[in-house]
């Protein structure tokens, strides 16, 4: 009835488990009654197992009755709440890729006024709705200003204590895995529990230090027939190009762009550059601007890119070598494109430009167009990607970004065989590889890493 429909079933059935047994004059304890509650879950649909309101529900709740009996008062409380935020946090960054402390307060305020007054006033204003419709409304619209009153002090608090109280941390399958195993643990094996949990929190540590030594990460995203690349340098994000989106519709920057880059822990893009109108590249700008602050806006909806501009993020170079982005004529010809450099290894990204522009490029930037990793122009179409552009950016790593079966056979077969007889670069694919991960440091080659691979579960291969 409130919209919570996995601990909503939950909740239902360890009543059924724990009240049907005492009605036949048996006993069960609650951790028996929610183990029963899972399997029937499991049972009714195994595709359960792959939401994160099962993980984050079972587990909470099974600390919850395998816990101490002696909480009681204000700090007793607080005790568990801190406990749950603590042992459920590889959980918890592994779904959302961010804990807080500000969770204990939370909780404080929000569970007594929901669980007290809204929920009794939303129920009983559905229970009137047949015979009194405005009492009804009234009192839903009391319900949406009490959560409207407890949501401004929160964010506010959130605001300031965002720096310290909350940790955004991606973490993968072993954190994850062992935090699973120090819940289910917990009650019997104390001891085991918290070196299980340390371990987790050690792999979580490692993997930040590990990150913070990437001098510069490229993601492709996987966004079907479009482009979207998050380029991350020196604590700062560009985001190039967002996507293709619909007027009246849901778009690739709210499905995919914008997630990203929440789990990324990004709140604000210090540069978005679109580089050019078509709406398989400039489609999700809109919703972009309407999700986070962006301090710079180049190319289509923004300033004009300037070709031969440069600047720098620590130690990375941005240089933008077409533009404007803003010309309606040969649109295509006119995307601004990006070379990005960092000890001397470079990407580049072309946007939609011809074979006819890429001449001009050869042209003017001659050993500038020097590229590790080329994402291949108009998602690699035979009309780009001439061999004058592969003999000069010679790339180690192509990539295209399109989609599974398009219309357009892209990435077309002759461009792969140009690839191979200039370059022999390794090619990548968004529609088939998913989104594709680029790292440089200062002494390692090179990599890109593909999302999808033979080791993954089946539903995260499928296109």
């Amino acid at each position: 009835m409130v919209g919570a429909n996995l601990p909503v079933l939950r909740a239902y059935l360890m009543l059924v488990a724990a009240q049907v047994p005492n009605l036949m004059g048996w006993s069960i304890s609650g951790r028996r009654s929610l183990l029963l509650a899972l399997t029937v879950m499991f049972l009714w649909d195994t595709r359960i197992l792959l939401g994160a309101s099962f993980w984050l529900s079972a587990g909470a709740t099974w600390l919850l009755v395998s816990g101490e009996r002696s909480f009681s008062g204000a700090t007793g409380l607080l005790r568990l709440q801190f406990k749950m935020v603590c042992l459920m946090a590889p959980v918890t960054l592994f779904f959302f890729s961010e804990t807080s402390l500000l969770g204990l307060v939370a909780n404080f305020l929000v569970v007594p006024v929901v669980t007290l007054l809204m929920v009794p006033l939303g129920l009983t204003g559905m229970t009137l709705f047949g015979w009194c419709p405005t009492l009804s409304e009234g009192m839903w619209w009391l319900c949406q200003k009490l959560w409207e009153l407890m949501m401004a002090p929160l964010m506010l608090v959130l605001s300031y204590c965002r720096g310290w109280a909350v940790i955004e941390q991606p973490v993968g399958w072993l954190p994850f895995a062992l935090g699973i195993a120090v819940v289910a643990v917990w009650a019997t094996r104390r001891a085991w529990a918290i070196g299980l949990w340390l371990m987790a929190i050690a792999l979580v540590y490692f993997d930040v230090s590990a990150q913070g030594a990437t001098a510069l990460r490229v993601s492709v995203l996987d966004v079907g027939q479009g482009l979207a690349v998050v380029i991350q340098a020196d604590g700062r994000t560009l985001v190039y190009d967002t996507g293709h989106g619909f007027l009246d519709g849901f778009g690739q920057a709210e499905k995919v762009l914008i997630p990203f880059l929440q789990t990324r822990g990004v709140h604000e893009i210090d540069v978005m550059l679109i580089s050019h109108a078509d709406q398989d590249h400039a489609g999700g700008r809109e919703a972009m601007v309407a999700a986070m602050p962006i301090h710079r806006a180049l190319g289509f909806g923004g300033e004009p890119c300037r070709n031969g501009e440069r600047w720098r993020w620590g130690d990375v170079e941005f240089l933008v070598i077409n533009g404007t982005g803003q010309s309606e004529d040969r649109r295509n010809d006119n995307s601004c494109a990006l070379a990005v450099t960092v000890f001397g290894r470079s990407i580049l990204i072309p946007g939609d430009v011809s074979a006819m522009r890429e001449h001009d490029w050869v042209a003017y930037w001659r050993e500038e167009l020097n590229a590790a990793v080329l994402v291949l122009p108009h998602h690699g179409s035979n009309t780009s990607s001439s061999y004058a552009l592969l003999k000069w950016v010679q790339p180690d790593w192509a990539i295209s970004s399109s989609g599974r079966g398009n219309a357009f056979g892209h990435p077309h077969q002759r461009v792969i065989g140009r690839l191979a007889a200039v370059a022999d670069a390794i090619v990548l694919n968004t529609a088939a590889d998913g989104a594709i991960e680029i790292t440089v440091d200062r002494n390692r080659p090179v990599t890109a890493t593909a999302q999808r691979h033979q080791l993954l579960p089946y539903w995260l291969k499928l296109p």
